[in-house]
């Protein structure tokens, strides 16, 4: 047996915890060190002098980051064996780690997790942000889990692949876990364990409107599959559409209305400013939210600034094509501009989407890290 440890600047109580576990039991005890800077290199001493093997992240990764870099070690070790994973901060009592163990020694193929029970003194903001992604998760999942974002987790080295083929890094890793076992029809098994919240919880590294937002993120994702690019990529092109057709409006209309008669020209001239902007916005939304990919940003952008400019020769010349056929029929000019700049976008929209998909922000197959 395994208990894997993960720990962001850790206190004294991590070693505690180690001291309670090595006097309760036989199983060994692997530490990831998160980045967590010179100034904790003395607990992570204690760590390695209690007998525990530590592994080491140069910076800060995240929380899957660090669970995933155990699995990966453990997995190239070739064991077969039953694995816990617990928090640092001692809000996991030994035995509960070993409750889950056993459970999980005993139904090797299910999932274990221990669940919190929430009675007590429990901070508010825990008590109703587990309550709200325990409805989510049921909700959106179709599947009823108590504690959704318990760190107490057990199970066989058998699901190891299933763990490290998990893209998330940050605290959203635990959800994704989640979301893949009911996904997969793996059992998940669920014991009650004690709810311990040492200091109003202020050692805890999660952030509770940054995090939050990822893991809801996730589950949102993972609930929809395939439809969520789709649907995530209407919703910000509509945003930059609506940033796009306001700023559009403005200068076609109102600014240069006052020194530029030709209507095409002032066209041309206010859709490349608002594309401008509209595009920046879009960039980002598309980056972070949309097809999830951080890596290379000068290199996206530049393809995806490319992709504008093809775009808006595009979006310029077919609005102009149609304002051209429509404008015997539309007289008022605002509404032209409108219908055809829309028009315009429409037609667009299906190029934009698998450029981007496809090539611009394209994911390529992670190579495991030694």
């Amino acid at each position: 047996m395994t208990i894997i440890i993960p720990a962001y600047k850790p206190d004294q109580k991590l070693i505690s915890l180690i001291d309670a576990l090595k006097a309760q039991c036989d199983a060994r005890i692997l530490v990831v060190n998160d980045g967590s800077g010179d100034a904790f290199e003395p607990i992570f001493d204690a760590v390695r002098a209690a007998g525990c093997h530590l592994l080491v992240h140069p910076v800060n990764r995240g929380k899957g980051a660090a669970l995933k870099t155990a699995f990966r070690f453990l997995q190239e070790e070739g064991c077969d064996e039953i694995l816990c994973t617990a928090d640092a901060d001692g809000q996991h009592l030994p035995k509960d780690i070993l409750a889950c163990l056993r459970e999980a020694e005993a139904h090797p193929d299910a999932l274990v997790l221990g669940g919190r029970g929430f009675r007590g003194d429990v901070p508010l903001r825990s008590r109703f942000g587990n309550a709200a992604s325990r409805f989510t998760f049921r909700l959106l999942m179709g599947k009823k889990v108590y504690d959704t974002q318990t760190g107490l987790r057990a199970f066989s080295t058998g699901l190891l692949p299933l763990m490290l083929d998990i893209a998330a890094d940050r605290y959203e890793y635990e959800m994704q876990m989640l979301c893949n076992a009911v996904r997969q029809k793996i059992p998940v098994r669920e014991i009650e364990i004690e709810t311990v919240y040492l200091e109003e919880n202020r050692s805890s590294h999660f952030n509770p409107v940054r995090d939050a937002l990822r893991v809801y993120g996730l589950l949102i994702r993972c609930a929809l599959g395939r439809l969520y690019e789709v649907i995530s990529f209407l919703f910000s092109s509509l945003t930059a559409v609506a940033i796009d057709v306001v700023v559009l409006f403005l200068l076609h209309q109102l600014i240069l209305s006052f020194f530029m008669e030709d209507y095409a020209l002032r066209y041309t001239i206010s859709l490349l400013f608002a594309r401008a902007v509209s595009s920046v916005v879009n960039y980002l939304m598309n980056r972070k939210v949309v097809f999830s990919n951080l890596e290379k940003p000068a290199l996206t952008f530049s393809l995806y600034v490319l992709l504008v400019v093809f775009i808006y020769f595009c979006n310029c010349g077919v609005g102009l094509l149609i304002a051209k056929l429509l404008g015997g029929i539309i007289t008022t000019e605002s509404l032209l501009l409108l219908v055809s700049d829309l028009l315009g976008q429409c037609v667009c929209f299906p190029i934009s989407f698998f450029v981007q998909k496809y090539l611009i922000f394209r994911k390529k197959p992670k190579k495991e890290e030694k």
